[in-house]
Formats: C-alpha cells, sequence, structure tokens
C-alpha cells in the first residue's frame, strides 16, 4: 500500500513541476511576442505557486516595467534580488528608480 502512496505522490509532484514549466514557457512567450500585460498576469499568476524563484519575479518586473508601471516593476525586482543572486534584476531596479526620479536610493 505505502508503495501505491509513493507512486502516486511522485506522479503527482512531477505534474505540478510540469504544468508550472509549462505555465512559465507560456508567460515567456507572451513576453517575447511584446504581449507584456498578459505576460504580467501570467508571471504574477506563478508566483504565488513559485515565490522563491527570482527569475519569475525578474520577468514579472521586465513586464511591468515595458508597461510603464515602474513602482510595480520596483516591488518585482527587489523580490527578485531578494530571494536571487544575479546582477540583472539590479541594473533594471536601478533604471525603473530613475524613471521614477528616484536617483537616491540605497
Amino acid at each position: 500500500m505505502s508503495l501505491k502512496i509513493s507512486i502516486l505522490c511522485l506522479l503527482t509532484l512531477a505534474f505540478s513541476v510540469s504544468a508550472q514549466t509549462s505555465a512559465l514557457d507560456e508567460a515567456t512567450r507572451l513576453y517575447q511576442a511584446q504581449k507584456f500585460e498578459e505576460a504580467a498576469k501570467a508571471f504574477a499568476t506563478i508566483t504565488k505557486s513559485d515565490p522563491t524563484n527570482p527569475r519569475v519575479f525578474f520577468l514579472l518586473g521586465s513586464s511591468l516595467y515595458a508597461m510603464s508601471r515602474y513602482e510595480d516593476a520596483v516591488a518585482a525586482f527587489q523580490k527578485a534580488i531578494s530571494i536571487g543572486h544575479n546582477p540583472q534584476p539590479m541594473f533594471e531596479l536601478a533604471k525603473a528608480y530613475a524613471q521614477l526620479n528616484q536617483r537616491e536610493r540605497d
């Protein structure tokens, strides 16, 4: 019985990971197609199920930035920085602050 439960758990986990990957791929396609509003919604949804993925927050911030939603982009870039170690969100965060005329930030 415990083998069946273990197999069921593994299949459920595999399906969940596959669904997240599929959602991320679709959101990324929307971003690449410059459908930023749709991409931002998709990335925001993914952040709820995968709140420790800095790439998702970076792409959310990039989508928001492309729509001139700089304050929202700042929050997404800050989250990406806090959970990841990639310098790209730092650069994008600086650009968003510049758009908000907040050039002096810590």
